[in-house]
């Protein structure tokens, strides 16, 4: 089908006059200096691979015609651009590539480039054709140099020998100049050191040195949906990037590496692409900068902000957080340190620490963050976490946290912090209480519930620590009884139980799939029924939020007995959640408006119920004391929004659908009803 946008002529890499990596070695500005400025002009995005590292959004495929290219190397052109990359896709399988080739050459353009795996380079007259046009430059997607390896990740295993034979042919042209892209994937960690060699021999059989930039992986399209095989920790990106380096560096390769934060890699930074280039995305006619696409996606937390680097980092894909957390991202506070002793030093243990409910929506954050702090973790939940982001220093124990045999050696061997996110009631309050001696020096934070209010509607907003409670329903009344059982364990048996009454939660892992029905419903151009007006709001209730502000909690003094609300400053609306959820995904979005009492009436009619990720009304807790204690969480509402989209993004649907989806048939009833109007947002 094609575009619904116009083709994306402003977006371009430009030289940085400076950066606070400090200046780039000779051979990286080099590199950057005979590409930059680089406009880039999309040509489709179909492609003749389907590489499981791939960022490029296939789902929907775009295809631009000739005269949209032309326009754009027009435009180019006229505002005074020199070089242009052509790029998908695959930008090879144009028909009419060498004519666009003519073209850019013809309007102006000295650089004419394409990015490209290089399969269709293996036909030398092919290649001859495009150099024949105008062709001056090609940057070559070649992840390995092992011909097998390079089969097995694209699925097919005559890509290896051509993309080889691409790059021989390269060589073998002096008019062309070209760049070997690769990206650091899962598979590919341990063979980076040998690729550099393979790259090395070839340069010097063909007499000539091809450059060499390594790129972590962008976690979006196929490479976020192959996560669990593909998307390595970042630790792991470095060390491989690192070793990839000392080997280009001692066989005087002209290597560089991009999109891996420099906090990861110190003692690097004048190898870094970023020294000396960045993306930007401009409007030609202006002049004016626009936002990247990408960046709606990368996210910094407020320790970034103590970082020596943090000017020249464009911060953390949500895709990378919603998969590996913070744990790996720590500020660089000194200079970089030499790269012969980059290892990082052991952190100082700061104590041991028990999750209950470590694999949930919220112990996961928990547990991520306890890890960063250096702290020895033991989580206790009914199912051990199976999923390649778990980290295997984390102490799994599985059973029934009402068992006495399961709850009291874990409290016998006293840690210093007990997170209890799976207490429900007065039993399991009780058994807490009776594994813990008088006296206890476990610090105990335990997770309440906005429903030991009861019933909202028609109360005053926010909420504070002073409204009555008035639980309605089990969940709220287990939650109140419990914790009346564990205040007064505080008073009679000296117990240091801090209770932290949480908002509605979302994130990533939601099993509920509350925040996956939305996502999945944006991505297939459906409807999205919001109750209202797509005002009511709630409490940040981000679980990376809510996280740390349990932690908080842990560390504050004189809390013990204390009751506290818990939840970032902000708040969020249905609309805003929707509006930012569609940025993130780069879709449109169509919602339809309901008048409660509208849809009561329709739900009665029809004898169902439209389920909803936000309530109509506001429902909100107050947290000024949590912040009056000192509490600033690390990222804002939206980061936590776009870094929960991109975790549901690839995840399918659970079978039978959620109770969250509303079915086209329905929607358009809802339509119809009296007061329900519709909104596009894009």
């Amino acid at each position: 089908m094609p575009s619904n946008r116009s083709v994306h002529a402003e977006d371009m890499t430009v030289l940085r006059s400076a950066s606070d990596l400090g200046p780039p070695l000779p051979h990286v500005r080099a590199i950057f200096e005979r590409l930059a400025p680089l406009l880039y002009v999309h040509v489709g995005n179909r492609c003749n691979l389907q590489c499981p590292y791939c960022s490029v959004d296939y789902r929907r495929v775009v295809s631009v015609d000739a005269e949209e290219v032309r326009g754009a190397l027009e435009r180019g052109a006229a505002a005074g651009l020199r070089k242009v990359s052509l790029l998908g896709g695959e930008p090879t399988l144009r028909p009419d590539l060498p004519e666009l080739v003519a073209y850019a050459r013809q309007v102006g353009f000295e650089l004419v480039d394409i990015t490209t795996n290089g399969l269709r380079l293996a036909d030398a007259a092919y290649l001859d054709a495009l150099i024949d046009a105008g062709l001056t430059s090609v940057q070559l997607s070649l992840h390995a140099s092992d011909p097998g390896l390079i089969g097995a990740l694209a699925a097919d295993p005559t890509a290896g020998p051509r993309a080889l034979a691409a790059l021989d042919n390269l060589l073998a042209r002096r008019q062309l100049w070209p760049l070997v892209a690769t990206v650091v994937a899962r598979p590919t960690l341990a063979h980076l050191p040998a690729h550099v060699e393979a790259i090395a021999r070839r340069s010097e059989r063909a007499g000539r040195t091809v450059p060499l930039l390594l790129t972590g992986m962008i976690p979006q399209g196929r490479a976020f949906e192959n996560r669990a095989a593909m998307l390595p920790r970042p630790r792991e990106t470095a060390e491989a990037v690192s070793a990839a380096m000392e080997r280009a560096h001692a066989l005087g390769v002209a290597a560089a590496y991009r999109n891996v934060q420099p906090c990861l890699l110190p003692g690097w930074e004048a190898w870094s692409a970023d020294a000396c280039i960045e993306n930007v995305r401009r409007r030609l006619s202006t002049g004016e900068t626009l936002p990247m696409q990408r960046d709606a996606a990368m996210l910094k937390r407020a320790e970034c902000g103590r970082c020596r680097r943090s000017k020249a980092c464009s911060g953390v894909h949500a895709g990378l957080v919603a998969t590996w957390g913070w744990t790996d991202f720590q500020p660089v506070r000194g200079p970089g340190t030499n790269p012969g002793a980059r290892r990082r030093a052991r952190r100082r243990v700061a104590g041991r620490a028990v999750v209950v409910g470590g694999t949930g929506l919220v112990g996961r954050q928990v547990v991520q963050r306890l890890l960063e702090g250096g702290w020895r973790v033991t989580s206790l939940s009914r199912h051990a976490a199976r999923d390649p982001a778990w980290d295997p220093t984390v102490v799994q124990v599985t059973g029934d946290r009402r068992d006495p045999a399961v709850v009291g050696p874990l409290l016998a061997d006293a840690p210093e912090l007990w997170i209890d996110l799976a207490l429900f009631g007065a039993p399991e309050a009780e058994a807490l209480a009776r594994a813990c001696p008088d006296g206890s020096p476990t610090r105990v934070v335990v997770a309440g519930s906005i429903a030991e209010y009861g019933a909202l509607h028609g109360r005053p907003m926010p909420l504070d620590e002073d409204t009555p409670l008035g639980a309605d329903d089990p969940y709220g009344r287990g939650k109140v009884e419990a914790w009346q059982v564990l205040k007064a364990c505080v008073a009679d048996r000296g117990l240091a139980v801090t209770w932290a009454v949480l908002p509605q939660v979302w994130g990533p892992g939601d099993r509920r799939y509350r925040d996956g029905s939305l996502v999945h419903a944006l991505l297939a151009g459906r409807m999205i029924v919001l109750r209202g007006d797509g005002e009511g709001r709630v409490t940040d209730g981000y679980s990376g939020t809510v996280a740390e502000g349990l932690l908080h909690l842990a560390s504050a003094p004189g809390l013990a007995g204390v009751r506290l609300h818990v939840g970032g400053p902000e708040t969020l609306s249905a609309l805003e959640y929707v509006r930012l959820a569609a940025e993130t995904l780069r879709c449109d979005a169509t919602v339809l408006l309901v008048p409660s009492q509208e849809l009561a009436r329709f739900e009665r009619g029809r004898g169902l119920r439209v389920r909803h990720v936000f309530p109509a009304a506001d429902v909100l807790l107050s947290t000024s004391r949590l912040q009056a204690g000192g509490f600033r969480p690390s990222c804002t509402v939206a980061d936590g929004v776009r870094a929960t989209v991109y975790a549901h993004s690839d995840r399918p649907p659970p079978a039978g659908g959620s109770p969250y989806d509303v079915p086209d048939d329905v929607a358009g009833a809802l339509a119809r009803l009296p007061g329900a109007r519709t909104l596009r947002l894009g």
